[in-house]
């Protein structure tokens, strides 16, 4: 159907019988395909906009000539629900750029909160979740929720911004993919940011193009049919496409739409290859109802050439003709057909012998950590979507990852390396190298590498699709958005889940029962002992370095806890009002560590306690002739010193030497069972 030209003409819409003009009438295209579904435009309704009860949203074009309209029932908001800010804070996206992307680019962007009133205003969190990132489709379906990583755990937390000053809230990075950690579809997509608390919401276009289907697309129940004239030098060719079973969601990908193949039957050769339909359908959608035969969508592809690829006409026989439709995602049919064609036929179908796929290739996105195990260096890169990922190998020459270094590469599903066989995090092979930079700070050291977060086998994740909510139920209104669709009969909104959305009614990512158990002993540990470092926490609460690790990523992730470098080691502490990353180092403090000064452990913490004042630190072989013990015996020991983190031991010239840790002198220094003479 071909779209009038409207001019000026802007759609009027309707919520509780105030009517405001909103976007252009039609879209920039000039028609619209046999059963698309065209976005118009996506609204963002402030918290607030909408009263307690039953409220009324409509879309029409001037005159009521295209009408639709829905009903909305808002829970009566809870006690103390404000909407005051608003028109003093004000939310902007930074790093957007153009808006469009396409294969391999990564969406890094930040929240700026702007005070534009002229009045200081002062502001409390009371959680964690302060700046939250959502991406809808131009369906109305949730493919991204920052809250989807994390858990908003009490804290308060106090900002003052003064009349057009403006703070900065950092988001996660997005590559594109959706909740389930699959690829998304080539369209129009609204990013949405949002300061829940205080009801505070913003939101901005972006388009994405990708020149292959998605990783995790179902496959289209469809047939096709098709119909070839013939013509000087080719056929005429056009393709019917019907759903088998249900509706079918089709979507195009790519500048073209259709590529036909004609394979000689005698020489199974495929002699030529043509692509068809190349217009502007890249991205666009189209619902195709189930219904009764001949209904279906006709493609009318056009010419077909009968040469071969030198342009040499194709000799007379029997043909067969592969017509792939560039969808998401991509959906084949063979047909075969005698040459020439005298007139119009039906190519008969016959099945595509397929050889089985290799694994398709995929973009990931993230920084690199190596652990040294026994087996050599294990390299890891922690992504923002899958996690960690352990190198397998790379088919790039002589490249080799560097600590701290963040990259896009293009990835396939290996086996593990055998210097990460130990660890339960998938592996991956690399291909090529589409975007790689040096970090800003300095690379850490090799014992805080051994801190490397790694997933732990015994506590999956698992990601929930979002359930949209269209009656509320909630006690407090947020924001909503409103998808209009053109449709090829009407202009609508739809009354299905993919139509409004409420920023918060998304379904949370769920775990294990165990997993909180155990973050709910490392919390209480942490509490008792603040400022314990790793090797520590491991030892007392019985954990691997792959859970303590991940159970640490999580409650950081929370912010919950945080940490502080302290010579080699890394501390953590539980954050809470009184204790925080602002305080000064020597407000800090220590955890209490007490072995028996008569055991061989604390004669060896006395030893050095002696010995480091006057720059002298012994090795292993010096400390176990002093106390007349093998060295077997006092390595024992000292290993258990440093699981504790009492002794440290660092390599000075070709020697491996021991000295005391910041708790060990602590403990030396507060307890009377010591002699320090």
């Amino acid at each position: 159907i071909a779209l009038p030209d409207l001019g000026d003409c802007l759609l009027h819409l309707t919520m509780n019988q105030a009517t405001q003009l909103t976007s252009s009438c039609m879209p920039s295209f000039t028609q619209i395909e046999a059963y698309e579904e065209m976005l118009i435009e996506q609204i963002l309704l402030p918290a607030g906009s909408l009263e307690s009860g039953m409220n009324t949203i409509a879309v029409a074009l001037p005159g009521q000539t295209l009408v639709a309209s829905m009903n909305l029932d808002i829970a009566t908001p809870i006690d103390g629900f404000t909407a005051e800010l608003q028109p003093h804070l004000e939310l902007t996206m930074t790093g957007l750029g153009d808006g469009l992307y396409g294969d391999g680019d990564i969406m890094q962007t930040s929240m700026t909160m702007i005070n534009v009133g002229g009045e200081t205003q002062a502001l409390r969190f009371t959680d964690t979740c302060r700046a939250e990132l959502w991406i809808v489709n131009d369906q109305g379906e949730v493919v991204f929720d920052s809250r989807s990583f994390k858990t908003c755990n009490a804290i308060n937390l106090d900002y003052g911004l003064d009349s057009q000053e403006e703070v900065l809230f950092s988001l996660p990075d997005w590559t594109f993919n959706d909740l389930l950690g699959c690829q998304i579809a080539s369209g129009h997509y609204t990013a949405v940011v949002e300061v829940p608390q205080f009801h505070l919401s913003h939101a901005q276009s972006i388009d994405y193009a990708r020149m292959s289907s998605t990783d995790c697309a179902k496959s289209l129940d469809v047939g096709l049919t098709t119909a070839l004239t013939g013509i000087e030098n080719g056929f005429d060719l056009s393709v019917t496409i019907e759903p088998l079973v249900s509706e079918v969601d089709l979507r195009w990908i790519g500048p073209c739409s259709v590529s036909v193949a004609i394979i000689n039957t005698a020489s199974s050769e495929e002699v030529h290859r043509q692509a068809s339909l190349c217009n502007d359908l890249d991205g666009r959608h189209v619902v195709l109802a189930y219904g009764a035969v001949g209904d279906g969508l006709v493609l009318e592809v056009g010419d077909v050439n009968m040469v071969d690829f030198s342009n040499t006409s194709l000799p007379d026989g029997t043909y067969q003709m592969v017509v792939t439709l560039e969808a998401n995602p991509t959906t084949s049919a063979g047909f075969v057909f005698d040459w020439p064609i005298v007139e119009t036929v039906s190519a008969e179908p016959v099945v595509i012998e397929e050889q089985p796929a290799d694994e398709a290739s995929r973009l990931i996105s993230g920084t690199w950590s190596g652990v040294l195990t026994e087996q050599g260096t294990c390299w890891i890169i922690e992504t923002p979507q899958e996690g960690q990922l352990l190198l397998s190998k790379a088919a790039l020459g002589s490249w080799m990852p560097q600590q701290g270094w963040t990259g896009t590469y293009d990835a396939v599903s290996a086996d593990a390396a055998p210097a990460c066989a130990m660890f339960q995090a998938p592996s991956i092979q690399l291909f090529s190298i589409e975007a790689e930079s040096a970090p800003a700070a300095p690379a850490q050291s090799e014992d805080a590498a051994e801190e490397i977060i790694l997933q732990s086998s015994d506590e999956p994740l698992v990601a929930i699709a979002p359930t949209l909510i269209m009656v509320v139920t909630t006690t407090s209104l947020l924001s909503l958005l409103v998808t209009i669709v053109l449709g090829n009969e009407s202009i609508r909104i739809p009354s299905t889940a993919a139509g409004l959305w409420f920023l918060g009614m998304v379904g949370r990512t769920h775990e294990t029962t165990d997993g909180r158990y155990q973050r709910g002993r490392l919390m209480g540990y942490l509490t008792a002992n603040p400022g314990c470092h790793f090797r520590a926490l491991m030892a007392a609460l019985d954990m691997s370095n792959g859970q303590i690790t991940h159970h640490l990523r999580i409650l950081e992730n929370e912010e919950v806890i945080w940490r502080r470098k302290d010579g080699r080691l890394v501390r953590y502490y539980p954050l809470t009002n009184t204790m925080s990353p602002a305080m000064a180092e020597e407000e800090l403090p220590v955890p209490p560590l007490s072995p028996d000064p008569n055991s061989l452990q604390g004669k060896i913490l006395t030893l050095l306690d002696a010995d480091g004042p006057m720059g002298e630190f012994p090795t292993q072989a010096e400390l176990a002739k002093r106390l007349e013990k093998s060295q077997q015996l006092v390595s024992h020991h000292l290993r258990t010193l440093q699981k504790f983190g009492l002794v440290e031991k660092r390599k000075m010239g070709i020697k491996n030497r021991y000295k005391l840790t910041r708790e060990a002198i602590f403990l030396l220094e507060t307890n009377d069972d010591f002699s320090r003479d």
